[in-house]
């Protein structure tokens, strides 16, 4: 099962989510009848990056639906397992996806799994997209924890700020109500690719 859902999350095929969603309800179904079957981090890594390739206008609640299922059966989520949930809930261009990609940031933290930068900026991404008027305000909180995060680590590479990381920030100056009018929304965005 697992190497089939995973080949159908890489294929990018309009309905793979929707493929790899009756694979894993076939698996669970299978899994009642004999615990081996029980899907693995590999199926529900394979099921939420299909979701967050879909088109679907309601892609990020299957996302979370399949994190939450992952959760209660007990499945213990890895860094590659978090930034795609964190990366599928980017993609929904939505408050309530930005939202839910905070709260899985924080999840991150209680489970004893490090973030990396990638994850930190699929947060970033998904509050840039998400149509709320603070988009840079949001953006910069969740930049300025990347910072901690960084300094606190002992400037660990993985949690060092990338392009993307100052791009989105960037982008959100320019998209946020509150500096798309200032005289010094430029003077920001140049300070920010000086910090680069």
């Amino acid at each position: 099962f697992a190497s089939v859902m995973e080949a159908w999350s890489r294929s990018y095929h309009l309905d793979a989510a929707n493929f790899n969603q009756q694979l894993m309800d076939r698996l669970l179904q299978e899994s009642e009848r004999n615990a081996d079957m029980a899907p693995s981090a590999a199926h529900y890594n394979a099921l939420i990056i299909s979701w967050g390739y879909s088109r679907s206008p309601h892609a990020f609640r299957n996302v979370l639906r399949t994190f939450d299922l992952a959760r209660v059966s007990g499945t213990r989520f890895d860094l590659r397992s978090f930034a795609a949930v964190l990366l599928a809930l980017a993609r929904s261009s939505t408050v309530e996806g930005a939202m839910a990609a905070e709260n899985v940031l924080s999840h991150m933290l209680s489970d004893a799994v490090i973030p990396n930068v990638a994850c930190y900026n699929s947060v970033m991404y998904a509050w840039r997209c998400s149509g709320t008027p603070y988009v840079f305000d949001r953006c910069r909180d969740v930049f300025d924890r990347l910072l901690q995060a960084y300094e606190a680590s002992g400037v660990d590479a993985d949690l060092r700020p990338d392009s993307i990381t100052y791009t989105t920030l960037i982008d959100a100056i320019v998209q946020n109500e509150s500096t798309k009018y200032e005289k010094n929304g430029g003077e920001r965005a140049e300070a920010l690719l000086d910090e680069m």
